[in-house]
């Protein structure tokens, strides 16, 4: 939701400053849209850095549950192995 957010703000500062300095002329209008663009652009930037991260935090955890299911099984296996070995020599 916030993405959208900082999109929205990215087009209304775009077309505010269009709007306003195309009165001045084309060239004018289309570089100052560029410079009203570039805060909501770092703002979309940093949501998607930040949500990158959280999406690697919830891989990592899954992977960390998975690899202890693992370890879990391969112990018990282990663990076994070493019984039946002191039963039969």
């Amino acid at each position: 939701m916030l993405l959208g957010v900082a999109w929205a703000l990215t087009l209304i500062g775009a077309f505010y400053l269009f709007s306003t300095f195309f009165i001045g002329g084309l060239l004018g209008g289309l570089i100052m849209a560029f410079w009203g663009a570039l805060p909501g652009l770092f703002l979309v930037v940093m949501l998607e850095y930040i949500l990158i991260g959280i999406e690697r935090l919830d891989e990592l955890k899954k992977q960390t549950l998975l690899l202890e299911q693992i370890v879990s099984k391969n112990s018990a296996a282990t663990h076994e192995d070493e019984i039946v070995q002191k039963i039969v020599p």
